[in-house]
């Protein structure tokens, strides 16, 4: 994944139901446990510049400052109550 050009991760989340053909390029994840994690949340936590700046502090040193797969998966993520996700979530989605 590349961060130092944009200094962003370009992340996108599928809502829809429906079954969609994905590039092999891309790397595609699915929360497994909805009673512990909110996929809104999750995204809602991706889309944070405080999120690209630790992925930007965790690429490489090649020229396009690429963040590999092993290594975002290393990255943690806080999980708040599924209670809490929820509020923040709606919240989010009243502006």
């Amino acid at each position: 994944m590349q961060v130092t050009r944009d200094r962003t991760i370009h992340i996108v989340r599928y809502a829809d139901e429906t079954p969609s053909i994905m590039s092999l390029a891309y790397k595609i994840f699915q929360v497994i446990d909805k009673n512990t994690l909110n996929a809104d949340f999750l995204m809602l936590y991706f889309l944070r510049p405080e999120f690209d700046r630790l992925c930007w502090f965790y690429t490489d040193s090649s020229i396009r400052g690429s963040l590999d797969w092993v290594k975002f998966c290393n990255l943690e993520v806080p999980v708040l109550s599924i209670d809490i996700q929820e509020k923040i979530v709606n919240i989010y989605n009243l502006h």
